[in-house]
Order: C-alpha cells, then structure tokens, then sequence
C-alpha cells in the first residue's frame, strides 16, 4: 500500500470519523466467531 492511499484509509479510520458526529461512539463485539463493527448513539435502549 502506497502512502497516498494509506493517508486517505487513515482519513476515514473510525476515530477520525465518529469526531464529526457528537454522542456517537463505535463499538467492537465478537460474534460467533465473526467481528463486528457498529456505532451507537442516543441515551436510551430500544
């Protein structure tokens, strides 16, 4: 991977992400055996 690329998949990582959006967090969770990736927002459970 050419540092052009890297710099732009680094743009967009996750954490450079969610700072845009205020009151989302991401998430990580392990599900039978498969990683999952997910932001939550809102104080209340559905």
């Amino acid at each position: 991977m050419d540092n052009q690329h890297v710099l732009a998949v680094n743009q967009f990582a996750d954490e450079e992400l969610i700072k845009n959006f205020p009151g989302f967090t991401n998430h990580h969770a392990k599900v039978n055996g498969t990683q999952l990736h997910y932001v939550e927002a809102g104080a209340d459970s559905l």
